[in-house]
């Protein structure tokens, strides 16, 4: 895409989202429970309602903002958890990467230890970067992710299974040791079924292992928007993971899980076991 039509495309997401905030605020529903018991707990830009549910404790905005591929038109930040790396580059991949960030062998030896995984399943993998590392450890690994631009260079250039949809994989009654999920469900605009598909996709004792921003205070309020949509803190899990299933254990560093620290402490890392 060139960068006129991007400024584009920025622009009329603008103004789309402003005339939603002043007409459509129609998201009263928690995107989690579906109960219409909540608090507008922040205003932000004096538009933005920003949403409390006083039943399972998620956070939401209303409006939720919903644009056609926006995750192929807009989401293209020079962040490389998101932004596709050159094709020249990949002849010198070697399923580790040199940016920190981006590499997982810590993670994958912890459980592949601890737990003894031999498939695993990424929700929301964006170009492939961790389902390629995992199959440099000889784990068979797959990745389900909804951009078209992001999933079609993990299969053409790192010959990786990706697939559209999670329900893909429920059709075909597939099982899994281990599914990760990397700062994915905060983009999501509805998660009614997210972790029972979760629980049909694991294998008994199968582990389910997330990463979410911590939405713990008030400054937190300036990332939930328009593609974070969704704001969790520990309580949503720790009341919730156990009703679907899963015995769940919440950190805040990760240092208290593999012994050093990595992705700062405004996240929240999720280790759930299926009962």
């Amino acid at each position: 895409m060139s960068k006129t039509k991007y400024i584009f495309y920025r622009l009329f997401t603008k103004i789309i989202y402003f005339l939603e905030c002043l007409f459509l605020k129609n998201d009263t529903l928690c995107p989690y429970c579906s109960k219409e018991q909540y608090l507008v707990v922040f205003r932000k830009k004096r538009l933005i309602d920003i949403c409390y549910c006083l039943n399972c404790y998620l956070y939401w905005t209303n409006p939720m903002f919903k644009f056609f591929k926006f995750y192929d038109l807009l989401y293209r930040e020079d962040d490389p958890f998101i932004k596709v790396p050159p094709s020249y580059n990949i002849d010198s991949f070697d399923g580790r990467f040199n940016y920190k960030k981006k590499r997982y062998i810590k993670i994958i030896e912890y459980f592949i230890h601890k737990y003894k995984i031999k498939r695993a399943l990424e929700f929301g993998c964006s170009w492939g970067y961790l389902v390629y590392q995992l199959r440099h450890f000889g784990i068979d690994a797959v990745g389900v992710e909804i951009s078209e631009i992001r999933r079609n260079f993990g299969i053409k250039k790192l010959g990786l299974r990706i697939e559209k949809k999670i329900g893909d994989l429920i059709a075909k009654r597939e099982k899994f040791d281990i599914i990760f999920s990397f700062h994915t469900l905060e983009h999501l605009h509805n998660i009614s079924n997210i972790f029972n598909y979760f629980f049909q996709l694991l294998n008994k004792d199968g582990i389910l292992f997330m990463e979410v921003p911590h939405f713990k205070k008030e400054s937190n309020f300036t990332i939930i928007g328009t593609t974070h949509p969704l704001g969790f803190t520990e309580n949503f899990f720790l009341k919730n993971l156990p009703k679907e299933g899963f015995k769940v254990k919440v950190y805040f560093d990760y240092a208290d899980l593999i012994g050093e620290s990595w992705q700062g402490e405004d996240n929240i890392v999720v280790v759930a076991t299926k009962l």
